[in-house]
């Protein structure tokens, strides 16, 4: 136990001492941008809001009746609080990554106890989205705390057989829901299976839990849908708003697998798919499964609308940090321990060499992680989103 609290206490010092040297460099080279805060499209109206408590976009009814106002509302918070700066908005991020790797280590132990399990957090903290989190905080960044969180809760209600924890499930889940949409694609595949599970167990308890865990979910997120969303604004945005490149299904699909290259790390994703590949085959837990069901059910979603995004696939990488995880602990049975660990060297290992290459390429967005200086560009599909510094 001391050498997992030590582990995972080293992981987080070195990514804060990655953050804090990022920052300093950045600031060094860009002066000027030390206090500046974007005017971009998604927080343009948030401090003189026509909402001061749902806090829309005052240029657009549109925004207002599209997105959630949970973001927008912690925003105003923020700023009202601290005032306008970037500086504020960098940390929050880090904040929000560093408590998603505490809760993807919690995940991973519930079933690899072993020190296996904190492995969650050096991928999680390693990946290429991890690495360049000073230079842009999307809106899903929230999903990186509140995914694994959902993830634990469901796992903890042993498949809706226990009611605290389902409940508490599905508070978190509408808490997802406030911050956007989009948050019930990445769980999907994740719930629907734990849920399937528990009725094949106990059907009765199976079936009150669920409809606790969507009653929690209503209240928690069901008020701004019923009053404030309009549905017609999502369908125009998805059919009417198409990334360049991103034709069909098949194009969207193939520049998603792209993306999840450079979200998670160009030098080890496929090494990590070949982990997560062979520990299918020995694999009996659902934990492992449902986790796996929710990375290809969001990659279908997200892949269907032709407007397709980075920020999209951020959230996968938690889930895979937990599968890959859980991976190597299955594996450590029939490769033996020793396999597993080096497994996971050999993924640490590339994973740092990526990381090495997003400071010492910086110019070259072929190269670097997430193009940090360059538009972020996948199977030839030039990006609507630049990761540039200036935006949060």
């Amino acid at each position: 136990m001391n050498r997992n609290k030590a582990i995972c206490t080293l992981i987080f010092a070195a990514s804060a001492a990655v953050f804090v040297a990022q920052n300093i460099a950045y600031f060094l080279r860009n002066p000027q941008f030390v206090d500046q805060f974007s005017t971009v499209w998604l927080l343009s109206g948030i401090v003189q809001s026509r909402m001061p408590f749902l806090v829309g976009l005052k240029e657009s009814v549109f925004y207002e009746t599209f997105y959630p106002p949970y973001p927008y509302f912690l925003f105003h918070i923020l700023i009202r609080a601290f005032g306008l700066h970037l500086w504020l908005f960098r940390w929050l991020n880090w904040l929000y990554w560093l408590s998603g790797a505490v809760i993807c280590v919690l995940v991973a132990r519930a079933v690899a106890k072993d020190a296996l399990g904190c492995t969650a957090a050096v991928f999680l903290l390693l990946s290429g989205a991890s690495i360049t989190l000073a230079k842009s905080m999307p809106l899903e960044a929230p999903f990186i705390v509140l995914v694994p969180a959902v993830m634990l809760a469901v796992h903890s209600s042993r498949s809706f057989l226990r009611r605290s924890p389902s409940i508490a499930a599905g508070a978190l889940a509408g808490l997802g829901l406030l911050v956007k949409w989009s948050f019930a694609a990445y769980l999907f595949g994740f719930v629907a299976l734990y849920a399937i599970a528990g009725w094949m167990r106990h059907r009765k308890t199976a079936l009150v839990n669920i409809l606790l865990f969507c009653l929690a979910a209503t209240l928690a997120a069901g008020w701004w849908y019923l009053t404030g969303f309009d549905l017609k604004n999502f369908i125009a945005c998805a059919q009417n708003d198409p990334s360049p490149g991103a034709t069909s299904f098949t194009r969207a699909f193939a520049a998603n697998i792209g993306l999840i290259e450079e979200l998670w790390n160009p030098q080890s994703l496929w090494l990590t798919l070949a982990v997560i590949a062979l520990a299918a085959v020995f694999s009996r837990d659902l934990l492992f499964w449902g986790t796996l069901a929710s990375c290809v059910v969001s990659m279908i979603v997200f892949s269907l609308p032709v407007h397709v995004e980075d920020r999209y696939i951020l959230p996968l990488v938690p889930m895979i940090s937990v599968l890959l995880a859980v991976s190597l602990h299955t594996l450590a049975k029939p490769l033996g321990r020793l396999a597993s660990y080096i497994l996971f060297g050999g993924i640490t290992a590339l994973m740092l060499l990526g990381a090495a290459d997003s400071y010492w390429f910086k110019g070259d967005p072929k190269q670097t992680i997430l193009g940090a200086y360059s538009p972020v560009r996948a199977n030839g599909i030039l990006w609507h989103h630049e990761w540039n510094p200036q935006i949060v």
